[in-house]
């Protein structure tokens, strides 16, 4: 129900929100994997996949690492070191996870001279065709100023350096971004939580025994939330899933009390998985009617964006051109020279394109 409520718009996602919801995917595989009996070789194929997808998306959240250390524990718990090393080993995903991994590192290698850029610490120096240190740095604090609310578009902080030390940002970050980004956030996630403890509820309680993997799990979502908030406490860079991890586990287990028959949970879930899709769809038709009014672009009559005059013309040669060349599309910059030497001719789909060169 979250993804589908809050991540709602496909152009949004990138790779922030992608990972995020590959986290939660891992998450659950994990949990899937300490509480059922099921088969090791494909439990652990599926974790490591998913974890190695989620940092080839974005090479910081190698963080996320931390989630495996229940999975090796529980595979110690159940093997000794010997056979634990030989399941793993044998084990083709854990090999193409290491592929995986280490093509990350080479790729942010020999394009920065870094192994996980832009941290400064894993950055070489001496190569001719790295980033200088000092470069390095230099964008490390620019990333960290933006996520603690010290830049936008339309200003910047002063004293960047001193800012973004300590906590000496979190007044600001509590005025600009908190309230009311974060803040919106909380209270929708809260009012999701809410709801669902409302729609289990029941006076039937079973039994269960305290889960000290969950718990593990717990804590390592209260380190990872910790070290979010205090290097770049910005939602995009996994603030969206160790907040709701926070919220949902808790919540999860409070549900699991419930003693409820499975006929009328799944009505309930059948009920629940519907309303999501209808508050997505719903969401996007608003957006969708709310971006044709504000840019007057009509995707199903028109599919052609308004090029607007003041950059582009199309000057008598280029109509000149256009008799030579029957299918046709024509972009022209804006500037003086008309020679026909500015003018480049490319065929794309089908079509001449002629393109007046400034």
């Amino acid at each position: 129900m979250f993804i589908n409520i809050f991540f709602y718009r496909f152009g949004e996602h990138g790779t922030d929100r992608s990972a995020q919801i590959l986290i939660f995917l891992l998450i659950m595989e994990i949990i899937i994997f300490l509480n059922y009996k099921l088969s090791y070789r494909v439990s652990i194929s599926l974790i490591l996949m998913l974890m190695a997808i989620i940092m080839s998306l974005k090479a910081f959240y190698i963080l996320y690492f931390i989630f495996l250390i229940p999975v090796f524990i529980q595979i110690l718990k159940k093997n000794n070191f010997k056979n634990s090393f030989l399941l793993l080993t044998k084990n083709i995903y854990f090999i193409f996870f290491f592929i995986i991994i280490f093509f990350i590192f080479f790729n942010s290698f020999v394009n920065t001279g870094c192994l996980l850029y832009p941290v400064k610490i894993t950055c070489m120096n001496s190569l001719e065709w790295g980033i200088p240190l000092a470069e390095v740095q230099l964008m490390n604090d620019w990333y960290e100023q933006w996520s603690k609310a010290g830049a936008a578009p339309n200003f910047r902080i002063d004293n960047p350096g001193v800012y973004i030390q300590y906590f000496n940002w979190v007044s600001n970050w509590i005025d600009i971004y908190f309230f009311n980004k974060v803040s919106d956030f909380l209270l929708g996630i809260i009012f999701l939580v809410i709801s669902l403890l409302l729609i289990f509820n029941s006076k039937n309680q079973a039994k269960h025994n305290n889960n000290n993997n969950l718990n593990l799990i717990y804590a390592l979502t209260l380190i990872l939330l910790f070290e979010w908030f205090y290097n770049h406490p910005a939602l995009r860079y996994g603030g969206y899933v160790l907040i709701c991890l926070i919220l949902f586990l808790p919540a999860a287990k409070k549900i699991e009390k419930y003693k409820n028959t499975n006929y009328l949970n799944s009505k309930k879930i059948y009920v629940l998985i519907g309303l999501a899709f209808i508050v997505f769809i719903g969401r996007n038709i608003s957006r969708i009617d709310k971006e044709i009014d504000q840019y007057h672009y009509k995707p199903l009559k028109n599919v052609y964006y308004n090029v607007d005059e003041n950059y582009f013309k199309i000057t008598e040669q280029f109509y000149r051109l256009k008799e030579k060349y029957e299918n046709c599309v024509i972009i022209s910059y804006n500037c003086e020279s008309t020679s026909i030497s500015n003018i480049l001719i490319k065929k794309k789909f089908g079509k001449y394109i002629f393109i007046h060169k400034k």
